[in-house]
């Protein structure tokens, strides 16, 4: 190529009319195509929402009450009023002390001290990573709208590892259909936004992002307590209290050899079998789960916007990748509830075509 072409190609590229051929030519340069498919990954800052599991944890930090109140609930139904009003007045302390007892001694750390398993729970989901799908339809004069699908949730399994700078973190995963199946299924509400591109930008306008925080702290809570089981499917909560709890050998230390737990009043005797104690502990215990389970029904509300760079690698009119994707914008949890919680949420997404509608 001559001095003299060279100088015109040099003025024509610096006129934006011809491109060079080092590098992902930009959208500007020519008409572009941002319609199609793509897989994306997302990163949620979500520390406004730390602490709500961890308050949940009160109605599962003194067990041994409801127990114990099952169990003069089964000596009312077989002996009346009288009888259980007679064992909760004089033998209620000493079976809260002996069944707390038990449970410090038998069950698993963790049991007595769920409180601080939540709030592990609670580090991990300040950040939450989502595996999904972007759907960018084209409509008319420009606009798109976007449509996001979520496939698989990851956290860290140690906050402070990433917190710290370290590349090589592990991570828990979570598949949105191991969510959906799960004891207190987790929806995942797909959410569409419009957009619009503007020069090398694609523009999300406002959208909201739904799903049950709580219910999603429950189940990574249950498939931490015991992790053995996870792989298996279907872990419950009653699963994991009953296992921490332990009912028939509970009931055995209560009853002693003769497999009795008996008490005298007025020279009459009365006493519970060791099925009948057995039973009257996992019905205390579901009482306690289910009300510990109620407290995690925190439903989660983001409303979003924001924009990601659009780049054309393959130089062929296509958008292949969005990068330095940035979302911030509000969340509200549980709402309508006392302890409802309001803050900012920010994210960031990569996004990379995999299909196109045409």
């Amino acid at each position: 190529m001559t001095t003299r072409n060279l100088k015109i190609r040099a003025a024509l590229v610096g006129l934006g009319l011809i491109a060079t051929s080092c590098g992902p030519m930009q959208p500007h340069e020519y008409t572009t195509s941002v319609a199609g498919a793509y897989d994306t990954t997302s990163r949620y800052d979500m520390g406004a929402a730390s602490g709500m599991l961890q308050s949940s944890a009160s109605s599962w930090s003194s067990p041994e009450v409801a127990i114990v109140k099952s169990i003069i609930d089964t000596v009312r139904s077989s002996f009346g009023q009288d009888a259980a009003n007679g064992v909760s007045n004089y033998y209620g302390e000493t079976l809260q002390r002996d069944v707390r007892g038990y449970l410090l001694a038998e069950s698993p750390p963790w049991a007595m001290n769920i409180s601080e398993q939540l709030g592990r729970v609670d580090d991990q989901l300040k950040t939450v990573d989502i595996q999904g799908s972007w759907l960018v339809a084209e409509k008319q004069g420009g606009q798109y709208e976007v449509t996001q699908i979520w496939s698989g949730i990851s956290v860290f399994k140690n906050p402070s590892c990433r917190s710290g700078g370290s590349l090589l973190c592990e991570q828990f995963h979570f598949s949105t259909e191991s969510l959906l199946e799960a004891e207190y299924p987790i929806e995942i509400i797909s959410s569409r936004a419009g957009a619009i591109a503007s020069g090398q930008a694609l523009v999300v306008d406002a959208h909201q992002v739904e799903f049950n925080y709580g219910r999603l702290g429950l189940y990574m809570l249950i498939n931490q307590l015991l992790p053995n089981r996870a792989d298996e499917g279907g872990i419950g909560v009653r699963d994991v209290a009953l296992a921490a709890v332990n009912c028939r050998g509970l009931a055995g230390r209560l009853a002693g050899d003769d497999d009795v737990l008996g008490w005298e009043f007025g020279g009459t005797r009365i006493g519970l079998s060791l099925s009948q104690l057995v039973g009257s502990c996992e019905e205390g215990v579901f009482g306690s789960v289910n009300r510990f389970v109620d407290n995690f029904n925190l439903p989660l509300k983001m409303d979003l916007s924001g924009s990601a760079q659009m780049v054309d690698t393959t130089r062929d009119g296509k958008i292949n990748r969005l990068d330095n994707g940035q979302l911030s914008g509000a969340m509200n949890l549980a709402s309508g509830r006392s302890n409802a919680r309001e803050g900012d949420v920010s994210g960031e997404f990569t996004a990379y075509r995999v299909g196109s509608f045409n």
